[in-house]
């Protein structure tokens, strides 16, 4: 046997070796990936679904008044829009839930923006103003929530938008930017 040819059956070798290596490797990293996963998934926010039931609440206003939200059969469907006035996401939706607060009054259904209790008012009146709201609207408010209805309405992300049916259950959950599938479905509950 040649020496080219031990060389070559050695090269041979240490490349398959190397390549098993890799193999392995990677099958662990693989491994550690899917169970990093699932460790992170439990850390994850608690969403709301469709069809969770919600509790009544109530809440500041605006301008200090109450503004009480319940679930009274032949009620409201109500559309809960949870915004800061921090949020560029919530900024590029409004247009969307313009519409929503413009046609709420033909379709029946009311229109909340939800914020919570610490946001400062003056600033959230003012981007509100900036987004047209309607001050005098009889199916439009602004609740100023505290943390446990934020915690019991598990809105953690915004925008969020939720529109819950007359009996207080959650009809649909969109977190984030809505897609314009998201914007479809949206005005297919609402029956617009």
């Amino acid at each position: 046997m040649s020496s080219a040819s031990v060389q070559s059956k050695y090269y041979s070798l240490a490349l398959w070796g190397m390549v098993i290596i890799l193999a392995v490797s990677n099958g662990l990293l693989l491994r550690q990936n899917l169970q990093l996963r699932n460790l992170l998934k439990k850390f994850e926010p608690d969403q709301l679904k469709a069809g969770d039931k919600l509790e009544p609440f109530s809440a500041s206003g605006l301008n200090g008044e109450t503004v009480a939200i319940d679930f009274a059969s032949g009620g409201p469907r109500r559309v809960f829009m949870f915004l800061s006035p921090n949020c560029p996401y919530c900024r590029e939706q409004f247009s969307y839930w313009k519409k929503l607060i413009d046609l709420a009054p033909a379709n029946c259904f009311q229109v909340v923006a939800v914020a919570m209790n610490s946001e400062d008012r003056s600033k959230l009146a003012a981007y509100l103003n900036t987004m047209g709201y309607p001050a005098d609207s009889k199916t439009f408010s602004v609740a100023l929530i505290p943390e446990e209805v934020r915690q019991k309405y598990k809105f953690t992300i915004t925008p969020t938008t939720l529109v819950i049916s007359s009996d207080g259950k959650a009809d649909a959950v969109w977190t984030g930017l809505l897609k314009p599938s998201d914007v479809e479905a949206a005005s297919a509950i609402l029956g617009l």
